[in-house]
């Protein structure tokens, strides 16, 4: 039945204010009496809406909220209880519609002007362990009109022809005052009581809803203190406070840390770990009351206030309840032995000021008796003094381990280090004590020593709390964040698994619809769907091996603003921001290569190199392709790091890199929109690319996790390899290969070849004399000494040192394994490269002539 059809607008005409409830079989916490989105005590109707909502909802509840119209729940099941509470209420408060949902309960509909808070009576228990309560229903809640029970799974239904159908809430319904429902409540716990049941939760008064606290509210929130101190400290308090599985501790505490804190993530961690105590925790529950947030009255505000005086009165009563047993066991103390073991608990207990002073006077008394010795100040100091170093690690200092490496501290979760002054400067503060107090560094190396390590290094192949996970626990291992490597040296593992986001288990509607914008990107970015499949099996691979990298780097070509920067922007959604690295191309050319530590995946932004493209491309083959190497950092000691980054890069370029044949590390994939004068044919207008991409990042932003979910789920083709080699047949590597073909390694090929060019032999080349040969070049010009050096290297020569030659100084390279070029030591032998040389020019000399002196410009007379 279509219950939004039937009934919607009615009960909004008669003046309730209604809202959907989940469906009785959805997969949700609450289904058949919770309401469907967020805020929806907030729920103001129009027509409009509910006509949609009879569209939407076909198989939804309809709930009314009771701010303005509040309903007493008779939510008791034993039928003599429940026929004298529907009595007293009829005879003191009024008739009024009742609803039953599941028998006997019964629920009867009022209406205030003035809108409360919810009340409740005791929640008693029975003779048989059935508990009961009545609960008036108001501001901030609602109940089930009409609907199927989720326990009953039959209707929800009114009796004596009263409902809200035919009872207009202004004229019709009975009105109902917060005192009135306190008398409600209070008459149940009479009657209860007399009944010999047993109250086990205290009765809720409720107040006046005057309105919700917020920051615009300044009269509910002048008198609100913010939490000055640091949320360690918060939270030491906080998980003292007892009692989490009675509901309205949890209320409260919730409450008041939202109210008190101004880091609302830091209150939202203290909140759960507090309540995880409790052994019915929910973690579902607790979603939903923090998001959905606590009205406070403006003149009864839940604050950290009571929290903090109950936990103190608590530590208060436990101090003086220890005191008195110390007290009366060192005065009864009659053997050494017990003395000891009672100083050596002394020693742990926190108990301080003149306390403890009166205490160590009395167990010194008793020493002195037992042992016929007075103890000293220091005696005294050492025995009986707390000790400090027995109380739990402080919240502060567990984020911390100390580098051997570095003889500094490293801040875990920002992979900061913090050399030792800096430290005792910034926590001198938490150093002191009741009664002591210690330098930070001395604290954390000698009283409450934190993890010593060699170094920290991300590396989420050897975290022991991630999948595929390389990572073992061993003796001497601290823990998951920590690893052992082969050289037995302890290592902080820097990397979180926590940082990467969670996938989706369902799709919605919209996470379907995003889907399709996204597959529909990458159709107008690779139309080409062999090289569409390239790129999304890459991206794939390493959203599904997280602790693995590809031995090739991707690189797309394109126009600017033509998309390609948006797959970055997917991958970071993908894996976490924390764990993806973007790099410019002046950092990664530069001195420093720390840049190439760490991450799931680096992202170049611009490849495109103005200066020596081919030197630039060595230095970056050992950073994607070598499992380790090692790196520079600005201001540390160089540090050898496993590689664990994919890399991906981006380029405006058509020449971006060198490319050949053998230039096997990079797979290059075009956009379809390679220059401007693209983008009008493939994304149209200005306004219609900008609404393009517009929903792209919509799709991104609010359904990463669906998108995750599709990459997961993608089969990656089973011609990858990602330990291999990087595809070739690329349309994209073709030009960019084409583009970079100065024709400088053809040219010198040639030459050796043809052995007609006077110092380039094919078994030793003098450099100058190559360059000379270049100078005759008009299309072709000298390399680089770094790109020549490689170039030779890679036609089989290798440097040999400078020598003298035909009057010139210069640089020969040799060609590799060519009998007599070196002595047995390794030492070029200059005397055959002259001979070598001389023997190739007069050759040359034959076969061309010689060649004319280019400085030779004088006139013939």
């Amino acid at each position: 039945m279509n219950y939004w059809q039937e009934y919607g607008e009615t009960l909004w005409g008669n003046g309730y204010t209604i809202v959907p409830i989940y469906a009785p079989d959805a997969d949700k916490k609450g289904a058949g009496k919770r309401p469907i989105g967020e805020d929806w005590e907030r729920t103001i109707n129009d027509k409009e809406q509910i006509q949609r909502w009879a569209k939407r909802y076909t198989n939804n509840g309809i709930g009314i909220l009771t701010k303005y119209t509040p309903a007493v729940d008779i939510d008791v099941y034993d039928e003599d209880a429940v026929a004298h509470m529907a009595d007293w209420i009829a005879e003191n408060v009024g008739a009024a519609p009742c609803r039953i949902g599941r028998e006997p309960k019964k629920l009867y509909l009022y209406r205030t002007e003035n809108p409360f808070a919810k009340v409740k009576s005791g929640v008693w228990e029975d003779d048989f362990g059935q508990r009961h309560a009545v609960e008036i229903l108001a501001d901030g809640q609602q109940f089930v009109a009409y609907g199927i029970h989720p326990d009953t799974k039959r209707d929800y239904y009114w009796i004596d022809g009263e409902n809200p159908l035919n009872n207009a809430a202004d004229l019709d319904l009975e009105e109902i005052s917060l005192d009135t429902a306190r008398e409600i409540a209070a008459e149940f716990d009479r009657y209860a009581k007399d009944l010999g049941w047993t109250m086990v939760k205290r009765p809720m008064n409720g107040y006046e809803s005057i309105g919700s606290a917020d920051d615009d509210d300044w009269a509910a929130l002048s008198d609100v203190k913010k939490w000055d101190g640091t949320y360690d400290e918060l939270r030491d308090i906080v998980l003292k406070y007892p009692n989490p599985e009675d509901y309205e501790n949890y209320i409260t505490v919730l409450a008041a840390l939202q109210i008190s804190c101004r880091d609302q993530d830091e209150a939202k961690a203290i909140a759960r770990e507090w309540a995880m105590q409790a052994h019915n925790f929910d973690e579902g529950d607790f979603e939903y009351k923090w998001d959905k947030g606590f009205a406070h009255n403006s003149t009864r505000l839940i604050t950290l206030g009571t929290i903090i005086k109950e936990v103190q009165d608590i530590e208060k009563a436990e101090q003086e309840e220890r005191a008195i047993e110390y007290r009366e066991a060192f005065a009864e103390c009659t053997e050494a032995n017990d003395w000891n073991a009672w100083a050596e608990s002394f020693k742990k207990a926190q108990i301080f000021g003149l306390t403890r002073k009166a205490i160590v006077q009395i167990a010194a008394e008793s020493y002195r008796r037992i042992n016929n010795f007075r103890l000293t100040a220091g005696d005294k100091r050492e025995l009986l003094g707390f000790d400090y170093g027995s109380k739990e690690t402080p919240q502060w200092l567990k984020n911390f381990v100390f580098s051997k490496a570095n003889d500094s501290f490293i801040e875990k979760t920002t992979g900061d280090y913090i050399t030792k002054g800096a430290f005792d400067v910034a926590f001198a503060k938490k150093c002191v004590f009741e009664e002591e107090s210690f330098k930070p560094v001395h604290y954390a190396s000698v009283v409450r020593p934190v993890p010593i390590v060699w170094d920290a290094m991300y590396y989420p192949a050897m975290h022991g709390d991630m999948p595929e996970s390389l990572w073992k626990p061993k003796e001497g291992v601290l823990g998951p964040e920590f690893f052992i490597d082969e050289r037995g040296r302890t290592w902080l593992n820097s990397f979180d698994p926590e940082s990467i986001p969670e996938a989706a288990t369902d799709l919605s509607p919209y996470d379907k619809k995003a889907l399709e914008i996204i597959k529909d990107f990458f159709i107008v970015l690779f139309p080409n769907e062999k090289e569409r499949r390239y790129v999304i099996d890459w991206m794939a691979w390493v959203i599904q091996h997280p602790t693995k990298r590809i031995n090739y780097s991707l690189l797309i070509r394109g126009a600017h603003g033509s998309g390609k920067t948006t797959l970055g922007i997917i991958m970071s959604r993908m894996l976490g921001p924390s764990n993806v690295g973007y790099v410019s191309n002046t950092v990664m050319n530069g001195r420093f290569s720390d840049w190439a530590e760490g991450h799931i995946l680096k992202i170049v932004e611009e490849i495109y190199d103005k200066g020596d493209r081919y030197s630039a491309v060595e230095r970056q083959k050992e950073f994607i392709t070598n499992d380790r190497f090692q790196i520079e950092p600005k201001g540390r000691k160089p540090k050898e790091v496993v590689n664990t980054s994919s890399k991906m890069m981006f380029t405006n370029h058509f020449n971006a890199l060198p490319l050949d044949e053998n230039q096997r590390r990079y797979l290059v994939v075009s956009t379809q929109a390679e220059n401007h004068l693209d983008m009008e044919r493939v994304y149209g207008t200005k306004t219609e690319r900008a609404r393009f991409f517009k929903n792209v990042y919509r799709a991104i932003e609010n359904h990463a996790p669906a998108i995750k979910k599709w990459f997961l789920d993608w089969e990656v083709g089973k011609d990858f390899d990602a330990k291999g080699h990087a595809p070739q047949d690329t349309e994209a590597f073709a030009v960019m290969a084409d583009a970079s073909d100065d024709g400088v390694e053809g040219a010198i090929a040639q030459m050796l070849r043809d052995g007609t060019t006077p110092g380039v032999h094919r078994d030793v080349i003098f450099v100058p004399s190559l360059k000379n040969a270049f100078l005759e070049m008009t299309d072709v010009e000298m390399p680089k000494t770094n790109r020549l050096k490689n170039m030779l290297m890679e036609l089989g020569f290798k440097p040999g040192g400078v020598v003298k030659f035909g009057g010139e100084s210069g640089r020969v390279y040799v060609r590799k394994r060519v009998k007599g070029a070196f002595d047995d030591a390794g030492k070029l032998n200059s005397s055959w490269v002259q001979t070598t040389l001389k023997r190739h020019d007069a050759e040359v000399e034959k076969l061309v002539g010689k060649k004319p002196d280019p400085f030779d410009d004088e006139d013939d007379v």
